[in-house]
């Protein structure tokens, strides 16, 4: 018979591979004298691999859902960020392999075991249904993120990147520390399920459950860019490898996601798990200041985007705006609002990572981030020009691509609520964000390229990976019902 132990480990079986992977990659750092950049890189992809399996795995198998005494819940909904945390490391690290900015650092090894040590954070993240134990697991990611925006050491602009990062990350950590002190003071308890009850239980004083909701949001949206909480993000994007870049406008957006959906559904929201009917218990509006924070995150994204020169800069922004739509999903509190943010995070995934590859790809070869010196692309590298179009039309929301659909089921789960005003912020912000994208494509498709401009070069594995994630930008644009199916399935919260 298995002992407790034994079960908590069997289900926190992808952290335990990805933190053997970090320790293989520290022990190959260490018992290498040269960068063997081949060899960790191999030892990092087997790793995700092997981490993304076992995600699957619990998957099919999971019969059990808290483990370590209930500090971490495993169910469909962790186990979705788990397996976008794997997957989004597991692409990177082939982005790295091809990265201009990382592949002559000599610290392979200790890429590789960073970058398992953020998918392990990640991972966390989702499954946390204890106040510390989201603490420990966000400052796991964000340490993490710390040292990878700063990693080209001798590149002075990713040095500066990575310092304001780590003050407004601190700043950040400590009002959500304050706001998580408040709530143990008013539970006394660190479980979100015993937050839960003291709401229901208890009558709280509005100012004090304010403050400490705002506070945590505060924590929370540092995560997710959500203004007012976004200012540290396009200095972070631009000064980042691009490979990084990726990794924190997909991954760490998603996790960030995943905690405050984690926490708000289980600590203010009771929920009955046969009918699925969820009731907001707490004594504050909190999803009104959700749905206000939605429409300005989207509007000052998508409008500080228009006059970007660097592409990177501008995909923060637009990062940003996006963070927008997906906060429309948590103002409503409904099994169907937690599935389209699912399925928004999933579709932004494939056209977010292919858009950034292709950025990274292109300034290898032209070793500039500059919109104006993306003229006349099209006409050395077409191929190449016509993935970032697929990309860029499907982060506007354009039909026939996935970008569409993830922004028609958060529309749809808002009006279904009742909130008309917000839709039609988010319809009239989709619309100004067309302009910012179709600069680019203008730029590819009708400007000339310079005078001796050389056609930018793709390697086989590059051309793999693109094509990876082009087919299910456009795939799930116009068969999405598979996609919808998993992303409801993994909406379910224990």
């Amino acid at each position: 018979m298995q002992t407790g132990l034994t079960r908590s480990l069997v289900l926190i079986a992808p952290e335990l591979i990805a933190a053997l992977t970090a320790l293989i990659a520290l022990m190959g750092a260490m018992l290498t004298k040269r960068s063997g950049a081949k060899e960790a890189f191999s030892i990092g992809i087997i790793g995700m691999l092997g981490a993304a399996a076992a995600t699957v795995i619990l998957y099919e198998r999971l019969t059990l859902n808290t483990a370590f005494h209930a500090l971490v819940t495993i169910d469909p909904f962790s186990l979705f960020f788990s397996l976008i945390a794997y997957v989004s490391v597991l692409y990177v690290l082939l982005m790295a392999m091809d990265s201009r900015e990382l592949k002559d650092t000599q610290g392979s090894w200790e890429l590789v075991a960073i970058l398992s040590g953020f998918g392990i954070g990640m991972s966390l993240m989702a499954s946390s249904t204890n106040l510390l134990m989201i603490y420990l697991s966000m400052e796991l990611l964000s340490v993490m993120s710390y040292l990878l925006v700063s990693y080209t050491r001798g590149a002075r602009r990713s040095k500066e990147a990575g310092l304001k990062y780590i003050i407004y990350g601190s700043i950040a950590s400590g009002f959500m520390l304050y706001g998580m002190s408040l709530l143990y003071g008013m539970a006394h308890s660190l479980s979100l399920g015993d937050i839960l009850i003291a709401f229901i239980n208890h009558g709280y004083p509005r100012i004090t459950v304010y403050v400490a909701t705002l506070f945590v949001l505060t924590g929370f949206g540092f995560k997710i860019v959500m203004v007012p909480m976004h200012m540290w993000a396009p200095d972070v994007y631009e000064g980042a490898p691009t490979p990084v870049t990726a990794l924190l406008a997909v991954a760490s957006k998603a996790a960030g996601f995943a905690v405050i959906m984690r926490f708000f559904y289980t600590a203010y929201i009771s929920s009955v798990s046969v009918t699925h009917y969820y009731a907001n218990v707490s004594p504050i509006r909190w999803l009104l200041i959700v749905a206000v924070v939605a429409a300005f995150t989207m509007t000052i994204g998508n409008i500080v985007a228009i006059p970007q020169n660097n592409i990177k800069r501008m995909l923060a922004y637009s990062s940003i705006a996006h963070a927008g739509y997906m906060l429309i999903g948590l103002s409503i509190v409904s099994r169907a609002a937690v599935s389209a943010v699912l399925l928004y995070l999933a579709v932004y995934f494939f056209m977010n990572m292919g858009a950034f590859f292709i950025v990274m790809i292109v300034d290898n070869s032209i070793h500039s981030e500059d919109i104006d010196h993306y003229s006349g692309l099209a006409q050395v590298s077409p191929g190449l020009s016509a993935a970032m179009t697929v990309f860029l039309f499907s982060l506007t929301g354009l039909p026939p691509f996935a970008g569409f659909i993830g922004k028609v089921v958060v529309f749809l789960a808002a009006i279904d609520k009742g909130l008309y005003w917000l839709v039609i912020v988010a319809v009239v912000n989709t619309v100004v964000s067309l302009y910012y994208y179709a600069r680019v494509i203008k730029k590819m498709y009708l400007e000339t390229p310079p005078e001796g401009v050389q056609p930018v070069r793709v390697g086989l594995v590059p051309a793999l990976i693109i094509i990876s994630l082009l087919v299910p930008t456009i795939l799930f644009g116009v068969w999405w019902t598979p996609l919808q199916s998993f992303a409801h399935f993994s909406s379910f919260m224990y």
